[in-house]
């Protein structure tokens, strides 16, 4: 969809307000996508979609805040992007961190997710957050026990904590797989839990200040070499 149509963008947040929140009732939901312009794409405001490329997922997150800003439901509904460019923070409440492999990887595994967040929190997005276990299966790669055990540790301690099955739920390891795993998610729910005030002092702080939740050392020791 054109989301440079004023007819279109306002269809995009009648979809948005009759579908996903009045019918369906929801309180959440993942803001998927948004990068995928056409370079070739003929748009309503005869742009050029080149230039306009990264423009487009902020749009996106603007439909689906002014959707739930024009129903009142702003302290009740929240949904959170993958995509975004300068200006996505003043319209998406919430980031992930994407679809990472469910691997130990440092270029799209866990290993990411960290200098992912120090990255988007030095460009003014302060909060973060990633699939527990990870997304994406590639070939042989599955999700393990351990792994799903630190990632969920990982998010524990992140501002927001929410699991993901997985692109192929029947080979990864889940949650609910063995009794121990469910022992651990329950024991790191209830860290997250107990950190409530600390995250909701950090978002405060954030709000106020531009510093994100998640901070890259530079912050703290600016004149360390």
């Amino acid at each position: 969809f054109d989301l440079t149509n004023p007819a279109c963008f306002e269809w995009v947040k009648s979809i948005i307000k009759e579908k996903l929140t009045q019918k369906a009732g929801l309180s959440g939901w993942m803001s998927d996508y948004g990068e995928y312009l056409p370079l070739d794409a003929a748009l309503h405001s005869e742009e050029d979609p080149a230039k306009i490329h990264n423009i487009y997922p902020v749009l996106f997150a603007k439909a689906n805040y002014e959707a739930i800003q024009e129903l009142g439901l702003e302290n009740e509904v929240t949904f959170f992007s993958r995509a975004g460019f300068t200006g996505t923070s003043k319209y998406s409440p919430l980031i992930w961190a994407g679809d990472q492999v469910v691997s130990w990887d440092r270029q799209n595994g866990i290993g990411s997710v960290i200098p992912a967040a120090l990255s988007l929190g030095m460009c003014g997005i302060g909060y973060h957050h990633s699939d527990i276990g990870g997304f994406i299966n590639l070939k042989r790669v599955t999700r393990s026990k351990e792994l799903l055990l630190r990632w969920t540790e990982l998010c524990a301690f992140s501002i927001l904590m929410r699991s993901h099955e997985g692109l192929q739920p029947e080979e990864n390891w889940q949650l609910d797989s063995d009794e121990e795993t469910l022992t651990h998610l329950a024991r790191m729910t209830q860290i997250h839990v107990i950190l409530k005030p600390y995250l909701q002092h950090c978002a405060q702080e954030y709000q106020k200040s531009g510093i994100p939740v998640i901070r890259a050392p530079v912050l703290y020791f600016s004149k360390d070499p």
